[in-house]
């Protein structure tokens, strides 16, 4: 894996036992700007008795005819942590994306002698809220 970028862990859940039959597509859709890869993915389902289970690509008709950049790096106790954040009835995509974008500005950082030490993902309805609260009357910032 020559080249990989810093490397985050997500998890997509659907309601249902199935995924959306468009759900290759958005994938796609995602990787084709170049920013980000698909290093690996895989289907989790916990069905309604709460069994939870990992499930190819290749046995998802929906994802089926879509390629991981590696797959086999998402295992078995990455599918049991997945489960235990799923409802019963739910199907998940557990996916490994690769920062594209990050590893020339990592290369950069590392040419001045920095270094990456922190990194947090703040969810989108955080981002949101944080905005509203910027813009309310009143605020600091205003």
């Amino acid at each position: 894996m020559a080249g990989i970028g810093p490397l985050e862990f997500l998890v997509v859940a659907f309601p249902g036992e199935a995924l959306p039959d468009r759900v290759a597509s958005v994938l796609q859709a995602v990787e084709t700007g170049g920013a980000v890869r698909i290093v690996d993915a895989l289907a989790v389902v916990k069905d309604r008795d709460g069994h939870v289970r990992g499930v190819e690509f290749a046995d998802v008709p929906a994802l089926a005819a879509y390629d991981v950049a590696d797959p086999g790096l998402i295992d078995a106790a990455d599918v049991d942590e997945v489960g235990q954040a799923l409802d019963a009835g739910t199907a998940a995509l557990a996916l490994l994306i690769d920062h594209v974008w990050a590893s020339a500005a990592d290369a950069a950082v590392r040419e001045l002698g920095g270094l990456l030490v922190g990194a947090v993902r703040i969810p989108e309805a955080y981002a949101n809220e944080a905005r509203r609260c910027q813009e309310a009357p009143g605020h600091p910032a205003r």
